[in-house]
């Protein structure tokens, strides 16, 4: 989207064609009713963002931590069995 296109959808001289409105929902991160009328999913602030990144890392770790106790877990049954 060229930056004059969007400065005329600001300032009211055009409006966005439906294909560019989803679009613009998909980049800004927010559903289209909301984008169109103002209901729905609205943006995530950055803030919000920084919280989600934090929380994502520290699950993405202990899923890490986990999976690593299932190995361990799982050769010590092979071990037991004597299959391994």
């Amino acid at each position: 989207m060229k930056a004059s296109t969007v400065a005329k959808w600001e300032h009211g001289s055009a409006s966005p064609r439906s294909n560019r409105l989803a679009a613009l929902a998909g980049i800004l991160g927010v559903s289209l009713s909301w984008l169109l009328v103002g209901h729905g999913d609205e943006p995530t602030s950055s803030d919000d963002l920084d919280e989600i990144k934090v929380a994502l890392s520290r699950v993405q770790a202990q899923l890490a931590d986990t999976l690593n106790e299932v190995d361990v877990l799982a050769a010590r049954i092979d071990i037991a069995r004597g299959t391994r």
